[in-house]
């Protein structure tokens, strides 16, 4: 299962899915679920807040196991669209 979690940074209004950036962390603090910065130690308990997912046009969203069973067709594409769609 792949969880979808997204924070902004109120301090500048930056936001991003957990899990792409090596400083992020998910905590579970007195039964609630904290998104900690590792770096700062900023929190969803003072400088971030948890956000809906952004919308996604344009995207394809897979789970990794439709990403495994498509792999060769997507290496395919890949390398297709790097040699100038051939």
């Amino acid at each position: 299962m792949l969880i979808n979690l997204w924070v902004k940074d109120k301090s500048n209004g930056y936001v991003h899915q957990v899990g792409t950036n090596p400083h992020d962390s998910v905590e579970f603090l007195c039964g609630e679920v904290v998104y900690v910065n590792m770096q700062s130690t900023a929190s969803t308990l003072d400088d971030y807040e948890w956000v809906d997912p952004p919308d996604l046009d344009g995207y394809v969203s897979i789970t990794p196991e439709q990403l495994w069973l498509n792999r060769e067709l997507i290496h395919r594409d890949l390398i297709k669209t790097m040699r100038g769609g051939e």
